[in-house]
C-alpha cells in the first residue's frame, strides 16, 4: 500500500484499482449499505479484501438498509399507518 491511496467508498465511485481493501464496521448502519458495498468491491480488477469487526452483524446490517433515502415523513407513515 502506498501513502495517500486510501479513499472513501463515495470518492472511489467511477475509479478502478488492481486491489481493493474495504474496512466495513458493522455498527455503522447509517453509512454501510448494500449499494455502498457493491461500489467498494466493484472497483477492483483483481483482488478484493473486506475487513469487519463482525461478519454476522455486518450481514445483518446490510439486510436492514437498501440504500434508499428515507425521510421523516416516510417513517411517520409507517408508524401511524396512514397515507399523508
Amino acid at each position: 500500500m502506498r501513502p495517500g491511496c486510501a479513499r472513501t467508498i463515495h470518492s472511489a465511485q467511477g475509479a478502478t484499482a488492481d486491489r481493493v481493501m474495504a474496512h466495513l464496521e458493522s455498527f455503522r448502519t447509517n453509512t454501510v449499505d448494500a449499494p455502498a458495498v457493491y461500489v467498494a468491491i466493484s472497483r477492483a480488477r483483481d483482488t478484493v479484501a473486506l475487513y469487519t469487526d463482525s461478519r454476522s452483524r455486518l450481514t445483518e446490517a446490510l439486510g436492514l438498509r437498501d440504500g434508499a433515502q428515507v425521510g421523516a415523513i416516510d417513517g411517520m407513515r409507517r408508524e401511524v399507518g396512514v397515507e399523508l
